[in-house]
């Protein structure tokens, strides 16, 4: 199904995607998929109302809002990219170890892999020919589910060591409100599945 509001090059972007990241969790390590399961969850949480039901259930929605929130997190995703370039970049110029900012990467890898979970969702919607390899994107992240608390404990270490790299360089490459809200989440998480 071609739709009105995304041209024949972005449902190819967004097929490419799906494929990218399913291609992604199934070649990750279990704690990897749990992380980005944790990630999306927490982005999830931190959504607008009318943007978690979309996507908790993306096919009752129209194309026009399907593609206007595909925009709103494809230019998350792109400045997540952005953000990960500039802290590259600013701690080699103070002359950080790549083994120091490591962790700060690594959450902000997992955190666009995150926001890419939401991309694929609610793409569905506009393009079921890609619902199969949604549908696989959240089998993997299901199948980590066990190490949930795990993976909440892991993230909030990642996020003290990047805040600690940050510190040293006067700079918060990510900030803790509105789409990048992140709780430190020890316990339990009740994940949200989409209808799909």
């Amino acid at each position: 199904m071609l739709g009105q509001y995304l041209d024949k090059a972005q449902l190819d972007e967004i097929d490419a995607l799906v494929q990218s990241l399913s291609a992604y969790l199934q070649h990750s390590v279990p704690m990897e998929r749990s992380s980005i399961f944790v990630l999306s969850q927490w982005q999830w949480i931190a959504m607008p109302i009318d943007e978690r039901d979309l996507c908790r259930r993306p096919l009752l929605y129209r194309e026009a809002e399907i593609a206007c929130f595909y925009r709103k997190l494809q230019a998350a995703h792109e400045k997540n990219t952005e953000k990960i370039d500039a802290a590259v970049s600013l701690l080699s110029e103070f002359g950080i170890d790549h083994s120091h900012s490591r962790p700060l990467i690594r959450y902000a890898q997992f955190y666009g892999r995150a926001i890419e979970v939401w991309m694929c969702t609610i793409s569905v919607s506009i393009y079921l020919e890609i619902q199969p390899g949604v549908q696989q994107v959240w089998n993997f992240l299901r199948n980590s589910e066990s190490l949930l608390p795990e993976a909440c404990q892991y993230l909030g270490k990642l996020i003290d060591l990047a805040e600690t790299v940050a510190n040293l360089v006067n700079a918060s490459p990510f900030p803790k409100h509105g789409a990048c809200y992140m709780p430190k989440h020890e316990g339990k998480i009740n994940p949200i599945i989409p209808v799909i």
